[in-house]
Order: C-alpha cells, then structure tokens, then sequence
C-alpha cells in the first residue's frame, strides 16, 4: 500500500506532536522534584544552623569562637549552594552528602566545646585559689620576703599559661596544657600550705567557679506542608456503626535505671618514703582525697591531714598519678571524689 504526500506529512506532523507532548509532560516532573528536594535540604541545613546556636556558649577561649565560626561559615556557605543549584537534581544530591557531613562534624565538635569547657573551669580555679589565698596572706607576704617571691613565681607562671590555654585555637594544644595546669594547682597547694603553717592562718576555702548551664537541645524545625489538593465531592454517608468502646492501653512500665557506684582505684599507689625524710627521722601519716573526673582520672586534690611538705609531696606524686574506674549515676559516668586510706610513714625501731 502507497501513502500520498499528504499522508505521509500527517504522520509526520502526529509524530512531532506526540515527542512535544512528551517532553512538556517530563519537565513539570523534573522542576516538581527538585522543588521538593530543595526543600527538605533547606529543612536539614535550617537544623543544623539550630545545633550550632545551641553549642554556642560564652567563653574567653578563643577556640570555643573558632569552632562556632567554621561551622556557621560552612552552613552560609551550603545555603548559597542551595540557592544556586535549586533545579539541579544532582548538585541537590552532592548538597545533602555535605550536609550530613556537617550534621556529623556539629556533634564531633560538640565534644570539643565540652572538654573546651572543662579545661577553662580547671583553669577559673586556680585563678580563684591564686587570688582568694593573695588576699588572705597579703599582710604576711609583705613580711616574708622569700615566700613573697615564690608567690609572684607562681602568679607570672599561671598568668602566662593562662594566656596559652586562652589563645590557642587547637583541641589537641589545648589538652597539652591540662598537665601543665595539673603541675601548677599542686605547686600552688604546697606553697599554700607553707603559708598557712608558718603564718598560722587557716588556709582559705576558695568559692567554687558556678559551671555553665547546658543549653536545651534544639527543636527541629517544622517541616513545610504540602499545598492541599482539591477535596473531592462529599458521597452520600451510611448510617453510622456504633463504634466499639477503645480497649484500655496498658501502664507504660517504669524503664529500669542503670547502675550507680563510687569511683574504683585500679592502679597501685604506695609512695616511697623519701629520703630525707628517713635521714632527718620524719615520721607522720597522710589523709588525702582526690577529685575524679568522667575519665577515671585525677584532676584535684585536698589534704586533710598533713604530715610535713616532704611526707606530703610524696603522697601527691602517687595520687596524681592513680587510675580509676569513674563513679557512675544512673549508668553514666560523673565526676566524683574518693577519699584515700591513710599513708603512713614509720621508720623502723
């Protein structure tokens, strides 16, 4: 069968028709996606914009403002891209990859504002022990010159350590200065117990530096809703059923607590008798309590009964060196205190 020029215009016409109507139905489709898509994103970044405002604490360290810029810059920044490659599907799709990372990176970097946070509360309280005990012992120190000078040491000490831990930008740096701080509250303690021995007045009590409050984890936030469709014509209803009274729910049961415990020493801790102490014949016993922290390790001490600077500082190289299984409450680690057996130092007869 032949077909006439006509005809053959006719189909060729239906064809080019049939491959725009094609066309105009995939568009819509295609824009219609990544509209959505673009919204659920700006909903993600909206949230983790929301995390970074609740990480934000005040604070002299200047790498708690470092962390907050880098991560805010990185949402800005991911917002522009948002914006720009609002229709490209698989730009979107890169988008989100980038987004999970730094939802990832908010919560990593959280814990680095945390510890951030317990360094500089380490370092407020030397600063109130230096300053509580310089007020104190002002009229005393003014008497004695070489304690004086031991005093200004350990003020010139803390002051430019203070300056370190304060400036630098790097977690791992600032754990680097956690030892040092530890070497300076004990220096500090020892001296403080010179000055309140051969001062004789009470060593002072310094107040407690208030810890920050956590702030509320944030609400995320809503997500938009779909513009409604058309509600189709109401049907004729049945006669309503009677409905069947609900069954009663049962009493959620209570969920059970996790274990609580004090802190358990792990590591042996006997000092050695010093030397001079066994050449000038010094005996004594010594009480001591620790402070630990989530880790099992230890970040403070007291001495409750002192035998003497030599006894004294034996005992507190071991404790501070002691390990331990942290306290727990409710089955998460807290910072606890324990309190040590007495050590004594007898010479034999």
């Amino acid at each position: 069968m032949k077909i006439s020029g006509s005809q053959k215009n006719i189909l060729l016409i239906e064809t080019i028709l049939l491959v725009l109507g094609i066309i105009l139905m995939l568009i819509p489709i295609k824009r219609d996606n990544s509209e959505e898509y673009s919204k659920e994103l700006t909903v993600k970044l909206n949230s983790a914009k929301s995390k970074i405002e609740t990480i934000k604490v005040e604070s002299e360290l200047r790498i708690i403002n470092y962390i907050c810029k880098s991560l805010q810059k990185k949402v800005d920044n991911l917002k522009i891209d948002l914006e720009k490659y609002s229709d490209d599907i698989e730009k979107l799709k890169e988008i989100e990859i980038e987004i999970t990372k730094l939802d990832s990176e908010i919560s990593f970097k959280n814990k680095d504002i945390t510890r951030a946070q317990e360094i500089e509360q380490k370092l407020h309280n030397i600063d109130n022990k230096i300053s509580t005990s310089k007020d104190i012992y002002k009229k005393y120190l003014k008497k004695n010159r070489k304690l004086r000078k031991q005093f200004a040491a350990i003020e010139e000490k803390n002051k430019n350590l203070s300056i370190k831990v304060k400036d630098t930008t790097d977690i791992s740096k600032l754990e680097s200065y956690v030892e040092e701080l530890n070497r300076l509250n004990v220096e500090f303690d020892i001296l403080n117990e010179k000055l309140s021995k051969s001062s004789k007045i009470p060593k002072p009590v310094p107040k407690p530096t208030p810890k920050p409050e956590p702030k509320p984890e944030p609400k995320p936030e809503p997500e938009p809703e779909p513009e409604p469709e058309p509600e189709p014509e109401p049907e004729p209803l049945p006669f309503p059923k009677p409905e069947p009274k609900p069954e009663p729910k049962p009493e959620p049961k209570p969920e059970p607590k996790g274990e609580t415990r004090r802190p358990k020493l792990t590591s042996k801790t006997i000092p050695e008798y010093p030397r001079r102490a066994r050449e000038r014949g010094i005996e004594g016993t010594v009480i001591v309590e620790v402070t630990v922290d989530i880790n099992g390790n230890v970040i403070d001490y007291n001495i409750i009964e002192s035998a003497g600077d030599i006894l004294d500082k034996a005992v507190i190289r071991v404790v501070q060196k002691a390990k331990f299984n942290p306290a727990l409450k409710d089955g998460k680690p807290v910072e606890s205190k324990y309190k040590f057996r007495p050590f004594k130092f007898k010479l034999p007869d």
